[in-house]
């Protein structure tokens, strides 16, 4: 347990080096993909299959935004899926999420996909869980394995994501195709937002609003230590 001397100094280090540091979870049905993606963007490289311990892991990338530092802490459920284990916890303090489902599995002669129906099952996990300003995107992945049947540019996704109001993408960790775009996206649209919102702050600071800018801040400093990933606004 670290001390407060110790907390204060992670806040301030914390503070010079980073403008944002936003939390990225990443959910859905086992098998769709996700610790290959998470593996792909942070490490550089793909495999094939990986083996789930059923401990949550957290990896980090940092971006560079204009002349500003973000950082991304991506959780991923390491298995635990399967036993319908995830809890508020894995969900709270969380800026940003991907939910995934697998393109390949997709049904030409019915046009249906058993992984994209269970993504109601993910969206409701999140609406129930997330923040309200929690960023959503709906991914597709495996989308190397689409033929000419399946359409590479999958519709059911596209069209799931636009009745959800869901960013979305479509990519291949195994071709690492569009894997990087779509962390790149999705920090551009947080970066953007969080941008506006210090904007507005800075502005009630003109009118006179000090105080309520001084407890955003100090807020959110400590939740990010409370809660990792929580946004750092500097």
């Amino acid at each position: 347990m670290s001390t407060p001397a110790e907390r204060n100094k992670q806040r301030e280090e914390l503070k010079r080096e980073f403008k944002y540091i936003f939390k990225i979870v990443v959910v859905g049905d086992s098998g769709v993909g996700k610790t290959s993606l998470i593996r792909t963007y942070t490490d550089g490289q793909f495999q094939h299959y990986l083996h789930p311990d059923g401990l949550l892991d957290k990896k980090e990338k940092v971006l560079r935004l204009g002349s500003d530092k973000i950082k991304l802490e991506i959780w991923d459920t390491a298995g635990q899926e399967r036993y319908r284990s995830l809890t508020a916890s894995y969900y709270r303090g969380a800026h940003g999420c991907l939910i995934l489902f697998d393109a390949s599995v997709t049904d030409a002669t019915t046009n249906t996909n058993r992984s994209l129906d269970r993504c109601v099952h993910w969206l409701d996990d999140t609406t129930q869980y997330c923040n309200d300003s929690t960023c959503k995107m709906l991914v597709a992945t495996k989308c190397h394995l689409l033929d000419e049947t399946k359409t590479l540019k999958c519709e059911l996704g596209k069209k799931f994501a636009d009745e959800n109001n869901l960013s979305y993408m479509e990519l291949s960790s195994e071709k690492n195709m569009n894997v990087n775009e779509t962390f790149e996206k999705l920090a551009q649209i947080l970066y953007t937002e969080y941008s506006r919102r210090d904007s507005n702050l800075n502005e009630k600071v003109n009118e006179g609003q000090g105080n309520s800018l001084h407890i955003f801040k100090s807020t959110f400093f400590k939740n990010s230590l409370v809660c990792p990933g929580s946004c750092v606004i500097l």
